[in-house]
């Protein structure tokens, strides 16, 4: 019985194999039903496997991901010429050993500026606040920032290993993180090599590509674009807001349509001789109304040009006889009964249930 114990596993009590077991037909796992409603666990004879959970302490790599058709990213995401995924790390030393695929070469070079955001065991090194500065100084609840620089490749041959050193502390970076094993980082800056010192990010409300980028820092001289939610722009001098694009130069080809809808009305005013006149001169005052860049002259259901001289008879009896005035006016010098008479020019719109109007003065 002993030989046999020795020889067979038991099919009733804990027993355990000092060899690799061959389950030819595959093996099932407590009480297998299959399907998302499912229990237990099942792996085929083709290496299928079906089960309820796996949880690793690793790595998963896998060609497709199947049922989810949405991404979604709670942090950032980069386009950046540096960065990786850390396999080990010696913080005594401070050398970092990344994890690459056969034949991959490491994404680093020496004095890239890079940036990691981890979940870190040590959990009084995680943040309890989502902050973003708008200078690249970010933090997410339940993770740890860190910041380091490539300070010398260790191997050459496939940029897997490289020295390295944090960030220093500044008011704007108050406690340094060693990187962590497992860790995805991004080369985002380079401190001398120009050729990596390009990349782009996107948050959840705007997207920024940055140039010239040698500071652990983000300046507004590295900003070359960003979309969507400007209002950060306004901790570099730029006084933005709102949802928009800004853009160091534009090269289009095409139209630009301008959405008027919610643009106020304005009015302006234009003189052909400027707003000085003199005994046997007149000028001719030009109205034009814009609805943000728009102009809706000839939408205007009336107009109404006044003159108000301090002579209420006299101003009335000017106003009836320019009462045809619509988008210009002629206006002499013997309108004008005393040195200063303010004249006002009045455009009334319809739209949809309401009156609207556009006014604007000018005085001669």
């Amino acid at each position: 019985m002993k030989e046999i114990k020795n020889r067979a596993l038991s099919r009733i009590d804990e027993d355990s194999a000092s060899s690799l077991l061959h389950l030819l037909g595959g093996a099932t796992f407590g009480q297998f039903i299959p399907g998302l409603t499912g229990t237990g666990a099942k792996i085929g004879e083709d290496g299928a496997a079906e089960m309820r959970s796996l949880k690793l302490w690793e790595f998963l790599e896998v060609p497709e991901l199947r049922y989810n058709r949405i991404t979604v990213n709670i942090g950032d995401k980069w386009n950046a010429p540096g960065g990786g995924i850390i396999k080990e790390v010696d913080t005594v030393n401070k050398i970092i050993t990344l994890k690459l695929e056969d034949g991959e070469i490491g994404a680093v070079a020496e004095n890239d500026i890079c940036k990691g955001i981890f979940h870190s065991s040590n959990l009084a090194e995680n943040a309890t606040l989502n902050i973003d500065d708008s200078k690249g100084n970010t933090t997410f609840a339940g993770f740890a920032t860190c910041y380091f620089r490539v300070v010398e490749i260790l191997d050459t041959a496939k940029n897997s290993r490289f020295s390295y050193e944090l960030r220093p502390v500044s008011d704007n970076y108050l406690v340094q993180y060693n990187p962590s094993a497992f860790m995805n980082f991004v080369g985002y800056a380079n401190f001398t090599n120009t050729d990596r010192q390009t990349s782009n990010y996107e948050t959840r409300t705007y997207k920024r590509y940055l140039r010239n980028m040698n500071t652990w820092e983000i300046s507004q001289a590295n900003i070359a674009a960003q979309f969507g939610d400007l209002s950060n722009l306004s901790i570099h001098g730029l006084n933005m807001t709102g949802y928009s694009a800004y853009l160091n130069n534009i090269y289009m080809s095409g139209t630009i349509q301008q959405f008027t809808l919610q643009e106020p009305l304005r009015m302006e005013l234009n003189s052909d001789i400027g707003w000085l006149i003199a005994p046997g001169e007149q000028m001719t005052v030009s109205a034009n109304v814009f609805k943000g860049w728009v102009n809706v002259n000839s939408s205007a259901a009336s107009w109404l040009w006044t003159r108000d001289s301090g002579d209420s008879v006299e101003d009335i009896a000017w106003n009836n006889a320019h009462a045809n005035l619509t988008t210009s006016g002629v206006i002499t010098y013997d309108d004008l009964p005393v040195d200063r008479c303010l004249f006002t020019v009045t455009a009334t719109f319809i739209e949809g249930t309401e009156v609207v109007t556009a006014t604007n003065t000018f005085t001669i």
